[in-house]
């Protein structure tokens, strides 16, 4: 391998979190300042109830995002490619456009923002464990996990497309409150579902190559 192509590879980790944890700096400043602006938060009543749970869902999104890059950023090598750099730029868009609308009243945008959210941050995890399996330094963890299979890629998408079509339901057709609570309760449940992921596959990456 050229001395280029072994300097990216040691290089970009760090040159991908460091842009990655500007833009998320930058994004909990943003949802710091919605948080202090929205006077719907600080009243008691049911849309108060709403409005905290989806700045909570958005805040837990934002960590997602970097928990995701930053345990495959420390995890694996790989041969970055020019689109990466760029890549962190379209999740940080998709945040603020996130965070602008984390209002009770603009949940249907809020579904569809955290939607791109959710879709940019997997094909990123996607396209660099790819890359990754390609890598003799990786070895060891991919000998004990296999390819994602054609379905589980299906499934992963349909969380995003599913988000977007009831959002742009919503746009058309208000929702009531019982139906907001059991759409912020189904985000909730796979932000749950994906923070625990992210914990079974680190442990996995860690023990790789032990003897038991």
């Amino acid at each position: 391998m050229s001395r280029m192509r072994e300097r990216a590879r040691d290089n970009f980790p760090t040159v991908l979190l460091t842009l990655l944890s500007m833009l998320q700096a930058i994004a909990l400043e943003t949802l710091w300042g919605q948080v202090r602006d929205f006077d719907h938060l600080y009243h008691l009543s049911l849309e108060a109830v709403l409005g905290w749970w989806l700045v909570m869902l958005s805040l837990a999104a934002i960590i997602l995002v970097w928990v995701y890059t930053a345990h495959l950023a420390m995890r694996f090598r790989f041969e970055p490619r020019e689109f990466d750099a760029i890549l962190p730029f379209f999740i940080g868009i998709a945040e603020f456009f996130m965070i602008e609308v984390a209002r009770p009243d603009s949940l249907p945008q809020w579904l569809i923002a955290i939607a791109a959210v959710f879709a940019a941050t997997q094909y990123i995890m996607r396209s660099m464990m790819r890359r990754a399996r390609k890598d003799p330094d990786n070895q060891e963890f991919f000998d004990i996990v296999l390819p994602e299979t054609p379905r589980e890629t299906l499934v992963r998408a349909m969380r995003s497309v599913v988000l977007v079509l009831v959002g742009i339901w919503g746009l058309m057709w208000p929702f009531n409150l019982a139906t907001s609570v059991v759409l912020l309760a189904a985000v909730s449940a796979l932000n749950i579902f994906q923070f625990y992921a992210i914990g079974r596959f680190w442990r996995v990456a860690m023990n790789a190559g032990q003897k038991p």
